[in-house]
């Protein structure tokens, strides 16, 4: 289930995953993949910028096909601001995983934790 919305200023996505893979020989569950996954993101711009969050979370999943070790859920929120120089030019900043969660998305596999990123961006327009 998706949402898209917009007023005014403000702009949102939303989107729901309700999931029960299974393996149909075994009826156990498909690996890595979480019953429930939300994402939520909420823009909002003024002049010439634009800033807003993003949020995803996700619940509790297997790492392996005999369903025996657990990969515990995690949520991350991220935080992002453009500015537009002109037309053809934008500054991009981006706080990924603002709250420093350390999560796995396959076992022993660290996720990185926040992390700074600056982006300059050229689209030339015609």
């Amino acid at each position: 289930m998706a949402y898209t919305g917009a007023a005014g200023a403000w702009s949102w996505y939303t989107n729901l995953e309700l999931l029960d893979a299974r393996n149909e020989l075994n009826l156990r569950k498909l690996q890595r993949r979480a019953d429930e996954v939300l994402t939520a993101s909420v823009d909002h711009k003024v002049g010439a910028w634009k800033w807003g969050a993003s949020l995803q979370l996700v619940s509790e999943r297997f790492d392996n096909a005999a369903n025996t070790q657990r990969l515990p859920g995690y949520g991350t929120l991220d935080l992002h601001a453009r500015y537009t120089v002109n037309k053809d030019w934008s500054v991009a900043l981006r706080l990924n995983n603002v709250g420093d969660k350390f999560y796995e998305t396959a076992y022993s596999y660290n996720q990185p934790g926040r992390a700074a990123y600056v982006t300059l961006n050229w689209a030339p327009q015609q």
